[in-house]
Parts: C-alpha cells; sequence; structure tokens
C-alpha cells in the first residue's frame, strides 16, 4: 500500500476523492485527513486470484516475479573482413521468472553467442546441490543477475582504450601540424583580384605597356622572374608539404570515431537506467510488498538483497565512469575534427592561391605574345603602307620602258644582213641611248 499526501486549503474530503478517483481511474483511492493534509493510499496487490493458473505437473503455482530487460556490452571477436580482433556491442535480452511458492526459476536468454550460456551452465552446475529452500533458490537468482550485471560491465575499459588509440593519431596530428601563415599574395595577383592593401599601393610590374620594346621586355621579364620566384618559393616551403599529408580519408576516420564514442555513451546511458529499475524492482520487493507469502524471501535473503544493491550500484557507477571518459574523448574528437576542418579548407585556399599565381603567370606569357603581335602587325601595316605607295610608280615606269623598247625597234630595226649592227661597240650604242631616251622621258 502506498500513500501519499497534499496540503489541505479550502478543499472538501469528497472533492478530493473524487478528483483523484476520476484523475487516475481508479476507484480504491481512499482519501483522509490528517491535520492540515489530506492523506490518499492507492491500494497494490498481486494478481488476483481468478487470474493465476498454477502448472502442478511442472511445480508451478503460479505466484512469480516476472519482468524482463535488455542489457548491451562490448565484446571482440576474430573478424574475417579485419585484421586482428574487432569490437562490437552485443545485446543481451533476458526474461526472469521467479515461483515465490516452489522456487522454481526461468531464464530465457537471447544473445547473438553462447558466453552468457555458458556461465549459466557452469553457475548452475556448482551451487544446485546447495538449492533446498525458495530463500536459496531466490539468492541464487540474485547472484545469476550480478552475473548479468557483471558482463554489463566487462570490457569497456579495453574499448575506451582502443578507441582512444585509433583516434589519438589523428588528433595529435592535427592540434600540432606546425603551419605556418602564409596570407600574403603577390601584389598583382592582389591587384587583379582588387585585393591591394591601400589605394596607392601599386605593384612594381604593372606598368603600361607602350610601344617600346625595350621597355616592355625588361618590366615583362622583372614581373616574370617575381612570379617564379613566388611559386618555387610556395613550392618549396615546409608548410606547403606539411598540408599534403592532411587528406579527406583521415577527417572520415574522425567522424567514423566520433560515431562509435556516441554510440558507446547511448549505450551506457541505457544501462545505467535499467540497472536502476531492476535495484527499485528488488527493492519494492524487500521493503514495500507486505505479503505473507513473501516474508520468508524478505527474511532469509537479507544478505542476497544487500549484495545485489551493493553490485549494482557498484556497476553503475563504473558505467558512470566510464560515461565522463567517453564524454571527455568525444569533447576532444570534436576540437580535432573541427581543427581538421580547418586545416582542410585553409589548405584549400593554400591550393587556390598557387593557382592564383599560375594564373598570373599564364596571363603574363599571353601579355608577351599579345604584345608581340602587336608589333609584328605595325610592321606589316608599314610594309603594305610603302608597298601601297611606290606600287604605282614601278608600274608606270615599267610600263614606259616597255613603250621606249618597242618604239626604239620599230625605229631601228635589226637586219641579219647587217652583221655590224651585232657588234658589241653598236650594242652599247643602242643601249646608252635607250636610257638616255627613258631619262629625257622621265623627266
Amino acid at each position: 500500500m502506498k500513500h501519499n499526501s497534499i496540503l489541505a486549503y479550502r478543499l472538501r474530503l469528497d472533492d478530493v476523492q473524487n478528483w483523484l478517483r476520476n484523475k487516475f481511474n481508479d476507484q480504491s483511492i481512499v482519501v483522509e485527513k490528517s491535520g492540515e493534509e489530506f492523506v490518499f493510499y492507492l491500494h497494490k496487490t498481486l494478481t488476483p486470484e481468478k487470474h493465476i493458473f498454477p502448472l502442478q505437473g511442472l511445480n508451478r503455482s503460479g505466484r512469480e516475479i516476472r519482468y524482463s530487460f535488455v542489457l548491451r556490452s562490448v565484446e571482440s571477436s576474430d573478424s574475417i573482413t579485419t585484421k586482428g580482433k574487432s569490437w562490437s556491442i552485443r545485446q543481451l535480452a533476458v526474461y526472469h521468472s521467479f515461483d515465490v511458492v516452489s522456487g522454481q526459476a526461468l531464464w530465457v536468454t537471447c544473445k547473438g553467442n553462447t558466453l552468457n550460456e555458458e556461465l549459466f551452465k557452469e553457475a548452475l552446475s556448482d551451487s544446485k546441490d546447495e538449492l533446498n529452500s525458495v530463500p536459496q533458490a531466490f539468492g541464487f537468482s540474485l547472484e545469476n543477475l550480478r552475473m548479468i550485471l557483471d558482463w554489463c560491465d566487462s570490457n569497456w575499459v579495453f574499448y575506451i582504450n582502443e578507441l582512444f588509440d585509433n583516434v589519438k593519431p589523428k588528433v595529435d596530428k592535427a592540434r600540432t601540424p606546425g603551419i605556418h601563415d602564409e596570407a600574403r599574395l603577390s601584389s598583382d595577383v592582389r591587384r587583379a583580384t582588387g585585393l591591394t592593401e591601400s589605394p596607392t599601393e601599386k605593384s612594381p610590374g604593372c606598368t603600361t605597356v607602350t610601344s617600346d620594346t625595350s621597355k616592355h621586355r625588361v618590366t615583362y621579364e622583372d614581373r616574370m622572374k617575381k612570379f617564379e620566384d613566388r611559386m618555387k618559393h610556395l613550392e618549396g616551403e615546409d608548410w606547403v608539404q606539411k598540408l599534403h599529408d592532411f587528406s579527406f580519408d583521415e577527417l572520415q576516420g574522425l567522424q567514423q570515431g566520433l560515431e562509435k564514442i556516441q554510440e558507446a555513451l547511448l549505450v551506457l546511458k541505457l544501462n545505467k537506467q535499467v540497472i536502476r529499475q531492476l535495484r527499485g524492482h528488488y527493492e519494492c520487493i524487500l521493503n514495500e510488498y507486505k505479503i505473507p507469502i513473501l516474508e520468508g524471501i524478505q527474511d532469509e535473503c537479507k544478505l542476497s538483497f544487500l549484495q545485489f544493491f551493493q553490485r549494482s550500484k557498484s556497476v553503475e557507477a563504473n558505467l558512470e565512469a566510464r560515461q565522463i571518459q567517453l564524454e571527455a574523448l568525444l569533447l576532444l574528437v570534436k576540437e580535432s575534427k573541427e581543427m581538421y576542418n580547418s586545416i582542410l579548407q585553409y589548405k584549400t585556399i593554400q591550393i587556390n592561391k598557387i593557382y592564383a599565381e599560375s594564373a598570373q603567370l599564364s596571363a603574363l606569357k599571353m601579355e608577351d605574345i599579345a604584345f608581340k603581335t602587336k608589333r609584328e602587325t605595325s610592321s606589316m601595316h608599314i610594309i603594305t603602307f610603302v608597298t601601297l605607295v611606290f606600287l604605282p610608280g614601278t608600274f608606270m615606269a615599267v610600263g614606259s620602258l616597255l613603250f621606249l623598247l618597242h618604239s626604239l625597234l620599230l625605229h631601228f630595226p635589226l637586219s641579219p644582213s647587217n652583221t655590224d649592227e651585232y657588234s658589241p661597240f653598236s650594242k652599247a650604242v643602242s643601249l646608252n641611248g635607250l636610257i638616255s631616251m627613258m631619262m629625257s622621258h622621265g623627266h
């Protein structure tokens, strides 16, 4: 029978009783007034007689303590897919009933391997001759329950240590990368991207391209040399080489470790809740159930109850300690993951800087090619202009020459019979005369 009380303040007893009965849908609630308070009682009993089904052939009276729960723990096993041992979280589903009249106990467990089954068999073989009474059988059931709690608490230390060993190299790498910031871009890249440090800042190589070839070549070669030196400086930096050691695969490894830690924390919290509920259940059996059939168990099993309570509190304290360790490790991995993200972002920025330098260098090369093309185009324009100016005069001179030659041939015909006209002297005279006529015609 449980009871509670509320402060009486201008309330009628019947009104309080009716309100409680309607609230909890239970007409067995009784309300009494004690001084300045209303005291109400709620009767709790075992299963009514009409709902009990004894099985005499199996030595079952039908009066049982029954409960079920699920606990989880970590176990290592040899894996085919991975090298060495691998850890996995396994759950144990338990159904237990204890006949308070005959002392018969039933344990039904469901688990992925036979570890707990072997433990049960070993414990039963060691103590089956000592179970001569109901209290002794009840004490043995509490021992089995303590054994399950021990399994729930085992292996967590080794599992947490392995989790820490797996993430420690990545954590140390993220916390001590030895990378120095190299935020300054070259002046040409800052000018091209609009990131000049001041409005009056000018790049030493950013002069206007003029037609002066020597001036352009000096400017271009100076800028090319600065960019090439800048590229060699970036590629040869130690922190640039260290950035290559950070990869996305390691970030995924940190994420996997983070998920395992969160899973372990959830398991520990659920286990603690189950242990508290089991302890509360047996505390009610020991202290609150005032039933004649339980008096023998309550009187003779106080030591077993005490041992179970102490062991459950010890396991709960151990799980609490493991939870604190995992929470600290979780915080460390989260911070390392954030640092790793920052480093990868910094790596991307530096790669973009190098690409910006390369793009600017390519732009300089294209600028030089464009300047050469412009210079050659100007030369071709000059040649074309000169050709267009002097070509008509050339055509006129050639036409005049042909006309004079034709006229000379008509006025001074050459006869094969006259051999003197073919002498060198006559040819010279004819050529001199032709030249004189051309000059006079030109004037």
